[in-house]
Protein backbone atom coordinates (compact mmCIF):
# COMPACT_ATOMS: atom_id res chain seq x y z
CA UNK A 1 0.00 0.00 0.00
CA UNK A 2 1.40 3.11 -0.68
CA UNK A 3 1.88 6.15 1.17
CA UNK A 4 -0.76 8.67 0.26
CA UNK A 5 -3.16 5.58 0.75
CA UNK A 6 -1.98 5.36 4.38
CA UNK A 7 -2.34 9.14 5.03
CA UNK A 8 -5.79 9.16 4.10
CA UNK A 9 -6.28 5.57 5.97
CA UNK A 10 -5.01 7.56 9.03
CA UNK A 11 -6.86 10.37 8.48
CA UNK A 12 -10.14 8.51 8.36
CA UNK A 13 -9.34 6.82 11.83
CA UNK A 14 -8.39 9.93 13.41
CA UNK A 15 -11.84 11.50 12.31
CA UNK A 16 -13.51 8.54 12.97
CA UNK A 17 -12.68 6.53 16.12
CA UNK A 18 -11.83 10.20 17.74
CA UNK A 19 -8.36 9.05 18.49
CA UNK A 20 -4.69 10.76 18.22
CA UNK A 21 -2.79 10.51 15.32
CA UNK A 22 -0.24 8.59 17.57
CA UNK A 23 -2.79 5.55 18.05
CA UNK A 24 -3.99 5.71 14.52
CA UNK A 25 -0.27 5.13 13.31
CA UNK A 26 0.46 2.25 15.71
CA UNK A 27 -2.72 0.75 14.86
CA UNK A 28 -2.20 0.94 11.44
CA UNK A 29 1.20 0.02 11.47
CA UNK A 30 2.25 3.39 9.68
CA UNK A 31 4.97 5.35 11.00
CA UNK A 32 4.27 9.27 12.30
CA UNK A 33 7.72 10.47 10.32
CA UNK A 34 6.10 9.17 6.84
CA UNK A 35 2.53 10.37 7.60
CA UNK A 36 3.66 13.68 8.22
CA UNK A 37 6.37 14.17 5.53
CA UNK A 38 5.67 16.48 2.77
CA UNK A 39 7.69 15.96 -0.59
CA UNK A 40 10.26 18.88 -2.18
CA UNK A 41 10.42 17.72 -5.03
CA UNK A 42 8.85 19.25 -8.29
CA UNK A 43 5.11 18.97 -8.88
CA UNK A 44 6.16 19.62 -12.53
CA UNK A 45 2.94 21.59 -13.31
CA UNK A 46 3.68 22.35 -16.66
CA UNK A 47 4.94 19.06 -17.71
CA UNK A 48 1.93 17.79 -16.58
CA UNK A 49 -0.41 20.05 -18.27
CA UNK A 50 1.68 19.94 -21.51
CA UNK A 51 1.36 15.75 -21.51
CA UNK A 52 -2.27 15.83 -21.08
CA UNK A 53 -2.54 18.61 -24.03
CA UNK A 54 -0.68 15.84 -26.30
CA UNK A 55 -2.72 12.75 -24.75
CA UNK A 56 -5.84 14.75 -25.28
CA UNK A 57 -4.83 15.10 -29.29
CA UNK A 58 -2.55 11.52 -29.37
CA UNK A 59 -5.62 9.12 -28.33
CA UNK A 60 -4.10 6.30 -29.10
CA UNK A 61 -0.36 6.83 -27.64
CA UNK A 62 1.67 5.80 -25.04
CA UNK A 63 4.29 6.93 -23.33
CA UNK A 64 7.14 6.04 -25.44
CA UNK A 65 5.85 8.42 -28.27
CA UNK A 66 4.71 10.92 -25.70
CA UNK A 67 8.43 10.74 -24.90
CA UNK A 68 9.78 11.63 -28.44
CA UNK A 69 7.27 14.46 -28.87
CA UNK A 70 8.61 16.20 -25.73
CA UNK A 71 12.06 15.83 -26.30
CA UNK A 72 11.49 17.24 -30.13
CA UNK A 73 9.89 20.19 -28.13
CA UNK A 74 13.19 20.56 -25.66
CA UNK A 75 12.00 19.29 -22.86
CA UNK A 76 14.70 17.38 -20.93
CA UNK A 77 13.07 14.70 -19.44
CA UNK A 78 13.62 10.97 -19.93
CA UNK A 79 11.22 8.30 -20.48
CA UNK A 80 10.68 6.57 -16.97
CA UNK A 81 9.63 9.92 -15.67
CA UNK A 82 6.96 10.06 -18.48
CA UNK A 83 5.96 6.52 -17.57
CA UNK A 84 5.20 8.09 -13.79
CA UNK A 85 3.56 11.17 -15.00
CA UNK A 86 1.51 9.78 -17.34
CA UNK A 87 0.28 6.59 -14.68
CA UNK A 88 -0.06 9.73 -12.25
CA UNK A 89 -2.45 11.26 -14.63
CA UNK A 90 -4.17 8.41 -15.87
CA UNK A 91 -3.07 8.65 -19.38
CA UNK A 92 -1.88 4.98 -19.93
CA UNK A 93 -2.94 3.13 -22.35
CA UNK A 94 -4.61 -0.93 -21.72
CA UNK A 95 -2.27 -3.32 -23.21
CA UNK A 96 -5.53 -5.21 -25.14
CA UNK A 97 -7.88 -2.33 -26.18
CA UNK A 98 -11.36 -3.79 -26.04
CA UNK A 99 -13.01 -4.98 -29.44
CA UNK A 100 -15.07 -2.17 -30.73
CA UNK A 101 -17.58 -2.89 -33.62
CA UNK A 102 -18.42 1.01 -34.88
CA UNK A 103 -20.58 1.34 -38.04
CA UNK A 104 -19.92 3.87 -40.81
CA UNK A 105 -23.46 4.80 -40.68
CA UNK A 106 -26.47 4.97 -38.31
CA UNK A 107 -28.78 2.19 -38.31
CA UNK A 108 -32.46 3.11 -38.91
CA UNK A 109 -34.85 2.07 -36.52
CA UNK A 110 -37.33 -0.64 -37.96
CA UNK A 111 -40.88 0.00 -38.80
CA UNK A 112 -43.04 -1.92 -37.64
CA UNK A 113 -45.37 -4.48 -40.28
CA UNK A 114 -48.10 -3.30 -41.57
CA UNK A 115 -49.49 -6.03 -43.88
CA UNK A 116 -48.97 -9.90 -44.66
CA UNK A 117 -45.29 -10.98 -46.12
CA UNK A 118 -44.10 -7.48 -45.06
CA UNK A 119 -41.22 -8.50 -42.91
CA UNK A 120 -40.12 -11.85 -41.95
CA UNK A 121 -37.82 -13.00 -39.21
CA UNK A 122 -35.68 -16.41 -38.86
CA UNK A 123 -33.69 -17.50 -36.48
CA UNK A 124 -32.09 -20.95 -34.99
CA UNK A 125 -32.40 -22.80 -31.86
CA UNK A 126 -31.22 -26.35 -30.40
CA UNK A 127 -32.32 -29.45 -28.64
CA UNK A 128 -31.68 -32.68 -28.07
CA UNK A 129 -33.04 -36.40 -28.04
CA UNK A 130 -33.74 -38.42 -25.82
CA UNK A 131 -30.13 -40.19 -25.87
CA UNK A 132 -28.42 -36.88 -26.05
CA UNK A 133 -27.48 -36.14 -30.19
CA UNK A 134 -27.86 -32.58 -30.57
CA UNK A 135 -30.25 -30.93 -33.58
CA UNK A 136 -31.57 -27.57 -34.99
CA UNK A 137 -34.82 -25.72 -35.48
CA UNK A 138 -34.65 -22.99 -38.13
CA UNK A 139 -38.05 -21.26 -37.18
CA UNK A 140 -39.95 -18.40 -39.15
CA UNK A 141 -42.39 -16.00 -38.30
CA UNK A 142 -44.00 -13.53 -39.78
CA UNK A 143 -43.71 -10.19 -38.26
CA UNK A 144 -47.32 -8.84 -38.83
CA UNK A 145 -49.64 -12.00 -38.05
CA UNK A 146 -47.27 -13.43 -35.57
CA UNK A 147 -47.83 -16.92 -37.72
CA UNK A 148 -45.44 -19.44 -38.03
CA UNK A 149 -44.91 -20.13 -40.91
CA UNK A 150 -42.24 -23.01 -40.70
CA UNK A 151 -40.33 -24.75 -38.03
CA UNK A 152 -37.46 -27.00 -39.76
CA UNK A 153 -35.78 -29.98 -37.88
CA UNK A 154 -32.52 -31.30 -38.70
CA UNK A 155 -29.27 -32.52 -37.65
CA UNK A 156 -27.56 -29.62 -39.63
CA UNK A 157 -29.20 -26.82 -41.10
CA UNK A 158 -26.64 -24.94 -43.89
CA UNK A 159 -27.62 -22.26 -45.56
CA UNK A 160 -28.83 -24.76 -48.34
CA UNK A 161 -31.53 -26.13 -46.50
CA UNK A 162 -32.12 -22.32 -45.11
CA UNK A 163 -32.84 -21.81 -48.75
CA UNK A 164 -34.70 -25.03 -49.32
CA UNK A 165 -37.31 -23.71 -46.64
CA UNK A 166 -37.37 -20.50 -47.66
CA UNK A 167 -38.72 -21.74 -51.57
CA UNK A 168 -41.22 -23.55 -49.78
CA UNK A 169 -42.68 -21.50 -47.75
CA UNK A 170 -42.55 -18.51 -50.07
CA UNK A 171 -44.51 -21.01 -52.42
CA UNK A 172 -47.33 -21.41 -49.98
CA UNK A 173 -47.70 -17.84 -48.32
CA UNK A 174 -45.55 -15.59 -51.29
CA UNK A 175 -42.12 -13.92 -50.90
CA UNK A 176 -41.48 -11.31 -48.46
CA UNK A 177 -40.21 -8.11 -49.00
CA UNK A 178 -37.85 -8.20 -45.84
CA UNK A 179 -36.54 -10.89 -43.87
CA UNK A 180 -34.89 -9.99 -40.99
CA UNK A 181 -31.76 -12.16 -39.27
CA UNK A 182 -29.04 -12.69 -36.81
CA UNK A 183 -25.27 -12.62 -38.56
CA UNK A 184 -24.64 -16.22 -38.10
CA UNK A 185 -22.79 -17.94 -40.90
CA UNK A 186 -25.98 -19.71 -42.82
CA UNK A 187 -27.94 -16.15 -42.98
CA UNK A 188 -24.98 -14.23 -44.50
CA UNK A 189 -23.68 -17.34 -46.61
CA UNK A 190 -23.77 -16.63 -50.18
CA UNK A 191 -27.03 -19.14 -51.29
CA UNK A 192 -29.15 -16.89 -48.98
CA UNK A 193 -28.14 -13.79 -50.40
CA UNK A 194 -28.53 -15.10 -54.07
CA UNK A 195 -31.68 -16.16 -53.09
CA UNK A 196 -32.93 -13.05 -52.21
CA UNK A 197 -31.46 -11.21 -54.83
CA UNK A 198 -33.27 -13.16 -57.52
CA UNK A 199 -36.79 -12.85 -55.59
CA UNK A 200 -36.25 -9.57 -55.16
CA UNK A 201 -36.27 -10.10 -50.62
CA UNK A 202 -34.20 -7.22 -48.96
CA UNK A 203 -31.95 -9.08 -46.25
CA UNK A 204 -32.04 -6.80 -42.42
CA UNK A 205 -29.36 -7.71 -40.53
CA UNK A 206 -29.66 -6.77 -36.67
CA UNK A 207 -26.79 -5.27 -35.16
CA UNK A 208 -24.20 -7.57 -33.98
CA UNK A 209 -24.66 -8.87 -30.17
CA UNK A 210 -28.07 -7.11 -30.13
CA UNK A 211 -30.98 -10.01 -30.12
CA UNK A 212 -33.45 -7.48 -29.45
CA UNK A 213 -33.54 -6.01 -32.44
CA UNK A 214 -35.09 -9.31 -33.90
CA UNK A 215 -37.55 -9.09 -30.55
CA UNK A 216 -40.29 -11.05 -32.10
CA UNK A 217 -38.28 -13.81 -33.24
CA UNK A 218 -37.09 -14.45 -30.09
CA UNK A 219 -40.11 -13.82 -28.28
CA UNK A 220 -41.89 -16.63 -30.36
CA UNK A 221 -38.54 -18.91 -29.49
CA UNK A 222 -39.34 -18.48 -25.92
CA UNK A 223 -42.72 -19.49 -25.79
CA UNK A 224 -42.01 -22.37 -28.40
CA UNK A 225 -39.39 -23.88 -25.97
CA UNK A 226 -41.44 -23.31 -22.76
CA UNK A 227 -44.66 -25.20 -24.56
CA UNK A 228 -43.04 -27.13 -26.69
CA UNK A 229 -39.19 -28.05 -26.75
CA UNK A 230 -39.53 -28.60 -22.67
CA UNK A 231 -42.47 -30.64 -22.72
CA UNK A 232 -42.02 -33.75 -24.82
CA UNK A 233 -39.17 -36.08 -25.38
CA UNK A 234 -38.12 -37.03 -28.62
CA UNK A 235 -37.54 -40.23 -30.01
CA UNK A 236 -36.11 -39.30 -33.58
CA UNK A 237 -35.64 -36.38 -35.93
CA UNK A 238 -39.27 -37.74 -37.35
CA UNK A 239 -41.20 -37.59 -33.81
CA UNK A 240 -39.50 -34.47 -33.29
CA UNK A 241 -40.80 -32.97 -36.51
CA UNK A 242 -44.32 -34.59 -36.10
CA UNK A 243 -44.39 -32.78 -32.45
CA UNK A 244 -43.10 -29.96 -33.69
CA UNK A 245 -45.58 -29.37 -36.36
CA UNK A 246 -48.53 -30.42 -34.29
CA UNK A 247 -47.71 -27.36 -31.83
CA UNK A 248 -47.36 -25.21 -34.74
CA UNK A 249 -50.66 -25.48 -35.56
CA UNK A 250 -52.47 -24.93 -32.31
CA UNK A 251 -50.16 -21.69 -32.15
CA UNK A 252 -51.61 -20.53 -35.32
CA UNK A 253 -55.17 -21.85 -35.21
CA UNK A 254 -55.95 -22.33 -31.44
CA UNK A 255 -53.43 -20.32 -29.03
CA UNK A 256 -55.20 -16.32 -27.97
CA UNK A 257 -51.92 -14.29 -28.91
CA UNK A 258 -51.82 -10.69 -26.10
CA UNK A 259 -50.32 -8.37 -29.45
CA UNK A 260 -53.23 -9.73 -31.66
CA UNK A 261 -56.27 -9.06 -29.01
CA UNK A 262 -56.27 -12.49 -27.93
CA UNK A 263 -57.08 -13.73 -31.63
CA UNK A 264 -54.88 -16.49 -32.88
CA UNK A 265 -52.55 -15.79 -35.61
CA UNK A 266 -53.94 -17.62 -38.58
CA UNK A 267 -57.43 -15.75 -37.20
CA UNK A 268 -55.89 -12.44 -37.16
CA UNK A 269 -54.35 -13.08 -40.70
CA UNK A 270 -57.88 -14.13 -42.50
CA UNK A 271 -59.34 -11.13 -40.97
CA UNK A 272 -56.09 -9.07 -42.50
CA UNK A 273 -56.61 -10.35 -45.69
CA UNK A 274 -60.56 -9.98 -45.83
CA UNK A 275 -60.19 -5.97 -44.86
CA UNK A 276 -57.48 -5.61 -47.18
CA UNK A 277 -59.50 -7.34 -50.19
CA UNK A 278 -62.57 -5.08 -49.18
CA UNK A 279 -60.61 -2.13 -49.50
CA UNK A 280 -60.65 -0.66 -53.39
CA UNK A 281 -58.07 0.74 -54.87
CA UNK A 282 -57.68 4.36 -55.91
CA UNK A 283 -58.35 4.46 -59.53
CA UNK A 284 -55.55 6.27 -61.31
CA UNK A 285 -52.96 4.58 -59.14
CA UNK A 286 -50.00 3.63 -61.06
CA UNK A 287 -48.78 -0.52 -60.31
CA UNK A 288 -44.56 -0.44 -59.02
CA UNK A 289 -42.37 -0.47 -61.98
CA UNK A 290 -39.38 -3.12 -62.39
CA UNK A 291 -37.42 0.39 -61.70
CA UNK A 292 -38.46 1.31 -58.60
CA UNK A 293 -35.65 1.64 -56.31
CA UNK A 294 -38.17 0.87 -53.28
CA UNK A 295 -38.81 -2.22 -54.77
CA UNK A 296 -34.76 -3.35 -56.06
CA UNK A 297 -33.18 -5.87 -53.89
CA UNK A 298 -30.60 -3.66 -51.49
CA UNK A 299 -28.35 -5.36 -48.82
CA UNK A 300 -25.47 -3.85 -46.65
CA UNK A 301 -22.61 -6.66 -47.23
CA UNK A 302 -19.47 -7.16 -45.29
CA UNK A 303 -17.82 -5.33 -48.32
CA UNK A 304 -19.73 -2.04 -48.18
CA UNK A 305 -23.51 -0.85 -49.00
CA UNK A 306 -24.35 -2.31 -52.29
CA UNK A 307 -28.00 -1.85 -54.70
CA UNK A 308 -27.83 -3.76 -57.25
CA UNK A 309 -30.93 -3.51 -60.50
CA UNK A 310 -30.91 -7.31 -62.23
CA UNK A 311 -31.66 -7.09 -65.89
CA UNK A 312 -31.58 -10.90 -65.06
CA UNK A 313 -34.71 -10.83 -63.17
CA UNK A 314 -36.49 -8.89 -65.43
CA UNK A 315 -35.42 -11.28 -68.37
CA UNK A 316 -36.96 -14.36 -66.43
CA UNK A 317 -39.64 -12.61 -65.03
CA UNK A 318 -38.74 -13.32 -61.15
CA UNK A 319 -41.19 -11.54 -58.33
CA UNK A 320 -39.56 -8.55 -56.74
CA UNK A 321 -41.32 -8.97 -53.53
CA UNK A 322 -44.75 -9.49 -54.37
CA UNK A 323 -45.29 -9.64 -58.24
CA UNK A 324 -46.01 -6.63 -60.01
CA UNK A 325 -48.82 -6.76 -62.39
CA UNK A 326 -48.12 -6.96 -65.96
CA UNK A 327 -50.55 -6.17 -68.99
CA UNK A 328 -51.44 -9.42 -71.57
CA UNK A 329 -49.77 -7.42 -74.51
CA UNK A 330 -49.97 -9.36 -77.94
CA UNK A 331 -46.86 -8.76 -79.40
CA UNK A 332 -47.08 -10.32 -82.50
CA UNK A 333 -50.62 -8.02 -83.63
CA UNK A 334 -49.24 -5.07 -81.71
CA UNK A 335 -52.70 -4.79 -79.32
CA UNK A 336 -53.52 -4.97 -76.22
CA UNK A 337 -55.51 -7.80 -75.06
CA UNK A 338 -56.96 -6.29 -71.78
CA UNK A 339 -56.77 -7.01 -67.97
CA UNK A 340 -54.23 -7.47 -65.53
CA UNK A 341 -52.23 -10.64 -64.66
CA UNK A 342 -50.04 -11.07 -62.18
CA UNK A 343 -47.87 -14.64 -63.52
CA UNK A 344 -44.12 -13.68 -64.64
CA UNK A 345 -43.55 -12.41 -67.61
CA UNK A 346 -42.44 -14.62 -70.80
CA UNK A 347 -38.76 -13.87 -72.28
CA UNK A 348 -40.80 -12.60 -75.67
CA UNK A 349 -42.78 -10.01 -73.63
CA UNK A 350 -39.74 -8.17 -71.70
CA UNK A 351 -39.72 -5.28 -74.07
CA UNK A 352 -43.36 -4.48 -74.26
CA UNK A 353 -43.56 -4.65 -70.77
CA UNK A 354 -40.55 -2.46 -69.58
CA UNK A 355 -42.14 0.22 -72.53
CA UNK A 356 -45.65 -0.35 -70.97
CA UNK A 357 -44.06 0.01 -67.06
CA UNK A 358 -41.80 2.94 -68.45
CA UNK A 359 -45.20 4.92 -70.13
CA UNK A 360 -46.18 8.26 -68.20
CA UNK A 361 -49.95 7.68 -66.42
CA UNK A 362 -51.64 9.56 -70.21
CA UNK A 363 -49.66 7.55 -72.38
CA UNK A 364 -51.07 4.68 -70.22
CA UNK A 365 -54.31 5.49 -70.42
CA UNK A 366 -53.81 6.38 -74.39
CA UNK A 367 -51.86 2.63 -74.74
CA UNK A 368 -54.76 1.01 -72.96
Amino acid sequence: MKPAVRRCLVRTVEISYQVSERRACGGLGFQRSSHRYRSIADPQVALRMRLRELAGVRVGWGYRRLHILLRREGWRVNHKRVWRLCRDEGLALRKRPPRRHRRCMKRELPVAARRKNECWSMDFMSDQLYDGRRFRLLTIVDNHSRESLAVEVGRRLGSQEVVRVLERVASQHGAPEVVRVDNGPEFISKDVDLWAYFNGVKLDFIQPGKPTDNAFIEAFNSRFRQECLNEHWFLSMEDAQAKVNGWREDYNRQRPHSALGQVPPAEYAARCAATASATPRPSGTPWPSFQDPENSHSRWTKKGGISIYSKTRIRGGSRMGASPPTRNYDTASGTNTGGMSRSACPDEEVQSLVRISSMSEADRIIFA
